[in-house]
């Protein structure tokens, strides 16, 4: 998952125990069904996690690790 970021301004937003598909439904204020509609790229940065849940603090350090190269080589391309 190595891409160039053409922003040089990032937010990473991480869902709760049932994602960011649950939590669109309980909030009334958002017209949007599927998450992909906010957002310029939505992830899944831990697939076959192997277990029903991932701590958000692991969740953190797996995609701050995976998105690290992309943030670094788009600050050398500024």
């Amino acid at each position: 998952m190595l891409f160039c970021l053409l922003s040089r301004h990032l937010l990473i937003v991480f869902g709760g125990l049932k994602g960011l598909e649950s939590c669109l439904e309980g909030d009334e204020t958002i017209e949007a069904s599927d998450p992909s509609e906010l957002f310029n790229y939505y992830l899944n940065t831990c697939p076959s996690q192997g277990s029903r849940t991932i701590r958000t603090e692991e969740a953190i350090l797996i995609t701050l690790a995976a998105l690290r190269p992309g943030i670094i080589q788009s600050q050398t391309d500024s």
